[in-house]
């Protein structure tokens, strides 16, 4: 496979797993608008929202700007800037995906930039963040039942998870950052409501509950969003699924070094079992990792400037299990 395509696979699938987030998440905080007053509203969104990739110039919220945040949120470029990137990229490696990957991208950009939908969806833009998360689903099923297993599946699955590891990390560390007043009173948010919002930004809310029932302990909840093997959410299947995908490459790729996936989520699910140490440092160590295993996907198979693919440190390597 051309390095040039595995690219353009890549960043394909990232953009639309990240646009499939964000609208996620601000439809998340959009909930909490009906029922809660302004200031409690855009505590929570800054937090949330500043755990996106990268926060469009929409999303940086302040409790000084309330009303600004309401209308904001009714912006749907940022998605639709992502979903045109998914769709770029697609369309320059037509001859490798299936039709129905592209029918499903390309739908989904032309409903974006359709002048009336967009006026409907300003009045009613919920019905827009439902639109992004069907599309997103429908093209996930698209890739599972039209793709062969092969190199492309492989950079895809790569797409996928990295992008859906680190931004669970990055939620999760801005829940664990948040300021905790020291008179209880003093909180406007119920923490309850705050770590429950964290679960459906994370689209993990009903595989939590299918797990612990109703109990919502924020300690389970790290831990469940982190180590939990079975939840197609958690960090540590989607590290599973990357080094799986990581070893397949070198198989099929032997000319290039293998990429070994490093210790940090070994380190943290170590640190939550122990509780030895601050979990925020272990959530930070995750990200690192996702960032080297980026810099090295493209360093080994895109852009061809590494010789090897060294382990991020000296501790043992995640292994699957």
């Amino acid at each position: 496979m051309l390095s040039r395509v595995a690219d353009n696979l890549y960043w394909m699938r990232r953009y639309v797993e990240r646009a499939d987030q964000i609208a996620r998440v601000v439809r998340v905080n959009m909930d909490l608008a009906f029922d809660r007053a302004p200031l409690e509203v855009v505590q929570l969104w800054g937090r949330l929202l500043s755990g996106l990739w990268s926060a469009p110039a929409w999303a940086q919220v302040t409790r000084e700007s309330p009303t600004d945040a309401l209308s904001d949120l009714t912006n749907i470029d940022a998605v639709a800037s992502c979903v045109a990137a998914a769709r770029e990229n697609a369309r320059q490696i037509r001859q490798h995906i299936t039709g129905e990957m592209w029918d499903r991208l390309n739908g989904v950009h032309l409903a974006l930039n359709d002048p009336a939908r967009r006026a409907e969806w300003a009045q009613r833009p919920h019905g827009f963040f439902q639109t992004v998360r069907e599309a997103a689903a429908l093209f996930d099923a698209a890739i599972a039942d039209g793709l062969a297993r092969d190199e492309a599946w492989h950079f895809l699955q790569l797409g996928q998870f990295l992008e859906r590891s680190a931004s669970t990390a990055r939620l999760l560390e801005c829940q664990l950052r948040a300021p905790v007043p020291a008179n209880e009173s003093d909180r406007l948010l119920d923490e309850q409501l705050e770590w429950i919002c964290l679960l459906r930004a994370c689209d993990a809310l009903e595989l939590y509950r299918h797990r612990h029932r109703t109990e919502l302990r924020p300690d389970h909840i790290v831990r469940f969003l982190i180590a939990d093997q079975l939840s197609p959410r958690s960090i540590r299947y989607g590290f599973d699924r990357i080094t799986e995908t990581l070893a397949a490459l070198a198989e099929a790729v032997p000319a290039q070094p293998a990429i070994v996936v490093g210790s940090a989520l070994t380190d943290a699910v170590r640190v939550l079992e122990a509780r030895d140490g601050p979990a925020v440092e272990a959530v930070c160590a995750i990200q690192g990792e996702c960032d080297r295993i980026h810099r090295m996907l493209r360093a080994t198979y895109i852009d061809h400037q590494q010789t090897v693919a060294p382990v991020a440190n000296e501790g043992a390597a995640w292994i699957t299990r």
